[in-house]
C-alpha cells in the first residue's frame, strides 16, 4: 500500500512539472532582442575597400537592456549618427536602434559567416543573433585595381533645370 501511495505521489509531481517545463521552453525560445537586416548581409568586400551592413536592433521585452556586440575581427561597430547604437548601448523596453557595421577587407582574415552577436552586458550567455538567413556572409574579394573612366564631348556640360556649366572629372584611382 505504501508503494502505491508513493507512486501516486511522483505521478502528481511530474503531472505538476511537465507544464512548467514546457512554458519554460516556450520562453526560452523567444528572443529578448531581435535583428532586422536594413542591407545587405551577404557580401564580398574588396582587399581594399570598405563595406556598411546595418541591422535594426529592437528591444522585445518591456524592461531595459544594456547591450554590447562581441568583437569580430575586420569589422568595426560605428557609433555615431541619428539613432545609431552606441557600444555598450541601452535600449529601452520596445525601442530599437540601428546596428552600423563597418567592414574592412583588408582586415579579413577569413570569410564571416555568422554574427553579430549581441549580449546583455555582464552577461555573456544572454547572446541573441539573427536568424540564419540574416547572419552575416562576408567574404574578401579582390583588390579594385584600376577605374576606367570614358568621356565624350569636351567639356563636359550639365544642366538641370537652368543655367549650364562646366563639369571637371579627376580620375585618381590607381
Amino acid at each position: 500500500m505504501h508503494r502505491y501511495r508513493n507512486n501516486i505521489f511522483l505521478k502528481r509531481i511530474l503531472a505538476f512539472l511537465c507544464p512548467v517545463f514546457m512554458i519554460t521552453t516556450v520562453f526560452a525560445g523567444t528572443p529578448l532582442w531581435t535583428f532586422e537586416p536594413l542591407t545587405a548581409t551577404t557580401i564580398a568586400v574588396p582587399a581594399n575597400g570598405t563595406a556598411m551592413v546595418q541591422y535594426r536592433v529592437t528591444n522585445q521585452s518591456s524592461r531595459p537592456h544594456t547591450l554590447s556586440m562581441q568583437p569580430i575581427g575586420g569589422i568595426t561597430q560605428m557609433t555615431t549618427g541619428l539613432n545609431v547604437c552606441g557600444n555598450p548601448f541601452v535600449l529601452r523596453g520596445k525601442n530599437s536602434c540601428t546596428l552600423s557595421l563597418q567592414i574592412n577587407g583588408g582586415q579579413l582574415n577569413a570569410s564571416i559567416t555568422d554574427g553579430p552577436v549581441v549580449c546583455q552586458q555582464g552577461n555573456p550567455n544572454q547572446c541573441y543573433r539573427p536568424g540564419s538567413a540574416n547572419i552575416l556572409r562576408i567574404t574578401q574579394a579582390p583588390p579594385i585595381t584600376d577605374a576606367v573612366i570614358t568621356v565624350t564631348g569636351s567639356p563636359l556640360t550639365l544642366t538641370v533645370n537652368g543655367p549650364t556649366g562646366q563639369l571637371t572629372i579627376n580620375n585618381t584611382s590607381t
